[in-house]
């Protein structure tokens, strides 16, 4: 989101300075520390002293060096500065420096403030009791992308007139050549007329990937599937999943094939039937899901993570997040491929409108203007 974003306001004759961390994956840093990445796109990275121990428990151990200082200066030059993610030392740090500053703070939690179940769920609310609420009084403007993450902004003390909703975006000249039908089928081993859901997502329980599958094992089976494919690296979760598959009896009908990268994402998308994502925790848009209808693809979704306004578009499916809403939904369109045919185009059509980011870009320009006027 926030490269295509660069890339808009770049276009658009902007300079974008981007401080950030080293960091890839628990296992994964990037080399060069500043680059250019792109024409008015410059970016300096800062070195995480406990890079794997960070993934586990970043609150402890997400500590960019300099990065602090590293902020000061980029902010002596700017104008406003943008600031993405929910959670995290920096977020203080860059809320502090802005404020210092007098230059203007915009953030995006980008559906990372809602709490969570479990351990997850404690951590946030630390967190937010000792970090978030020192944030959210120095903040100028807040970006929702839905209504439900304007709440959670109020819920976290925001005032009504600073926030302002603007969705994510997608970049439209991806999806005009789309790979050619049957590749993702081909490695599955799908025939090119079985039916085939997708889920695009890391295999992880907070993805609510255990309640698709048992939602899928309830739709009636026929000699064209239908087929499920998991499609998403292993976040700790896949082997639970497995063992559900067997308990259910749908091996062979339910699959993993790993982790697609980059352009080879659109497989994904290309080749099902419809696409379906169940977090169990709000996470506002979900990229994925967008990517899919941009792609042309029909999506069911649970209120925790769907497109707004898609569904009165005619381009998908908000159902209740529980087994027999799921199971419905999937089980209606997978028999209606007229149906699926028309709500693909619509989704297509209304992506495009909606989500491009040269209209999701005017939008933030719009916005970085008024807070300097």
């Amino acid at each position: 989101m926030f490269w295509l974003l660069a890339q808009e306001l770049a276009r658009r004759g902007h300079q974008i300075e981007v401080v950030t961390s080293d960091s890839l994956s628990r296992d994964e840093r990037v080399e060069r520390l500043d680059q250019n990445l792109a024409p008015r796109i410059h970016v300096r990275r800062f070195r995480n002293r406990f890079n794997a121990m960070s993934a586990s428990l970043p609150a402890v151990f997400y500590r960019p060096r300099s990065m602090r200082r590293g902020l000061r200066e980029a902010l002596s030059n700017a104008d406003v500065v943008h600031m993405g993610e929910a959670r995290g030392i920096h977020n203080l740090w860059t809320a502090k420096a802005a404020s210092e500053a007098r230059v203007p703070l915009v953030w995006s939690a980008f559906g990372g403030l809602p709490t969570a179940p479990g351990i997850r769920g404690l951590y946030r609310r630390i967190h937010d009791m000792v970090l978030t609420r020192q944030v959210v009084p120095r903040v100028d403007a807040f970006i929702a992308q839905t209504r439900h993450e304007k709440g959670i902004y109020l819920d976290h003390g925001a005032p009504p007139e600073k926030i302002h909703e603007i969705p994510l975006c997608v970049d439209p000249s991806s999806y005009e050549q789309l790979p050619d039908r049957g590749k993702l089928r081909a490695r599955l081993g799908l025939k090119p007329d079985d039916k085939l859901i997708v889920c695009v997502a890391r295999l992880a329980p907070v993805k609510g990937l255990d309640l698709l599958v048992e939602a899928f094992a309830k739709i009636p089976t026929s000699g064209s599937g239908p087929h499920l494919a998991l499609v998403g690296w292993d976040h700790g979760f896949l082997a639970s999943l497995q063992a559900q598959v067997i308990r259910l009896g749908v091996v062979g009908r339910v699959h993993f094939p790993g982790a697609l990268y980059k352009d080879e994402r659109f497989i994904a998308y290309r080749d099902a039937d419809i696409f379906c994502l169940t977090p169990t925790v709000y996470e506002e848009t979900s990229l994925a899901a967008l990517e899919a209808a941009a792609s042309g693809c029909p999506t069911v979704v649970s209120p925790q993570c769907e497109i707004p306004g898609l569904a009165d578009a005619g381009g998908g499916i908000v159902a209740a997040r529980d087994v027999p809403s799921i199971s419905e939904a999937l089980s209606a369109l997978l028999e209606d491929g007229a149906r699926r045919s028309v709500m693909g185009e619509s989704a297509r059509s209304y992506v495009y409108k909606t989500f491009s980011a040269e209209s999701v870009g005017e939008r933030h320009e719009a916005l970085f203007f008024d807070l300097l006027r």
